[in-house]
Order: structure tokens, then sequence, then C-alpha cells
């Protein structure tokens, strides 16, 4: 979470970066599929879970869940 957190600002501050695309990796589970390729907005989360416990009912950006390995890709 730390890593792609840190890309994420990074890429704020960039001013080149729009957005970002979900990349489900090849084990995804059912919530990670349905993510893939999946584009949000700079501040737009990928997935909210209303049933969820916050922080983590709010999917800004990969993993969505323990041993997750999907990753993201920055939309220029």
């Amino acid at each position: 979470r730390a890593i792609h957190s840190g890309a994420r600002i990074a890429a704020a501050e960039s001013d080149v970066v729009t957005g970002f695309s979900w990349l489900a990796s090849s084990d995804a589970c059912k919530l990670c599929l349905s993510l893939n390729g999946k584009t949000v907005k700079e501040g737009e989360p990928y997935h909210i879970e209303p049933k969820g416990k916050p922080p983590y009912n709010i999917v800004w950006h990969p993993p969505a869940h323990p041993f997750c390995f999907c990753d993201e890709t920055e939309e220029i």
C-alpha cells in the first residue's frame, strides 16, 4: 500500500498524469477481475464497499486485499 500510495502522490505532483488503470494479476480474485482495465481520475477510488470497515472499504489503489498482486498504470 505504501509503494502505490507514494506513486500516486508523485503522479499527482507531476501534473502530467491524468488517471490510473487497474491491472489484475494472473491469479486475481473476483473483485480484482471486475476492476481489471478500469480507469479512474486522480482522487477517484476504484471501488467502495458499503459494508466494509474503514479505511479498507475504499480501494484507492492496489492492493485491494491481503496477498493481492495487482498493479496499476498511469494514464497521461
